[in-house]
């Protein structure tokens, strides 16, 4: 039988991130770290992080992604990805301290922005994150979600009007978004504009199959409880 020449490192990378792009987390994990299992690779290193991030394992995730931060203090992925996980596990200053960090670095990354504002958000700093949304429309207007992010800062801020405004512009850009849609039938409602607001989440409901799903759930479990 003939030997299996192993594959190089930049065959075993291309394979790592294939399977991550499909969604195969598991498989890129096990393929950085084979990577990784024969010496230091600091791209293998970052996969392994993203993959760690993917199957929820956040404490590893953020050990791999520090360790990288201290070799590249520069490296605007990892800071991001590091906010991210972070962010995932609710450890919300964290998230804060690395997502300035990289606004700083990066100051025309419209993602960073408005992760920057969704995170402020969270924490209920509503000036910051409208003030972060902004920053993010300023360099693309045709960002649908710094709009969307724009207009949820303004309902939060009991302004459901101008948030109307927002949403419109976000649906203008992206009409696939199911959130929109909810976040605007919401400021409707506030509005008291009942038949508008009924329309967004007639359409909500057909963009989001799932929420779909769990509404009839709920109504059919509702109707039910209302035969006894």
């Amino acid at each position: 039988m003939a030997n299996q020449t192993r594959p190089d490192r930049g065959t075993l990378l291309t394979r790592a991130w294939t399977a991550f792009t499909k969604k195969d987390y598991d498989r890129s994990l096990e393929l950085f770290e084979e990577i990784l299992s024969e010496g230091e690779d600091q791209e293998a290193m970052y996969g392994q992080a993203c993959s760690l991030f993917r199957i929820e394992d956040y404490e590893p995730a953020l050990e791999a992604l520090s360790a990288l931060i201290k070799k590249d203090k520069s490296n605007t992925k990892y800071y991001h990805t590091r906010a991210m996980v972070y962010g995932a596990s609710e450890d919300y200053d964290e998230a804060l301290k690395d997502l300035q960090k990289l606004t700083n670095l990066d100051a025309v990354n419209v993602e960073a922005w408005c992760d920057l504002g969704g995170i402020y958000w969270v924490m209920e700093d509503y000036e910051n994150a409208a003030v972060a949304f902004e920053k993010a429309v300023d360099i693309d207007k045709s960002c649908a979600i710094a709009w969307l992010g724009k207009g949820i800062v303004a309902l939060y801020m009991k302004d459901p009007n101008r948030s109307i405004k927002y949403f419109d512009v976000a649906l203008k850009l992206d009409n696939k978004r199911a959130t929109t849609y909810m976040a605007r039938a919401e400021a409707a409602f506030l509005s008291k504009n009942d038949k508008d607001a009924v329309k967004d989440l007639k359409q909500a409901l057909l963009l989001d199959k799932l929420f779909l799903e769990q509404f009839r759930k709920a109504q059919q479990e509702e109707d039910a409880d209302d035969d006894f």
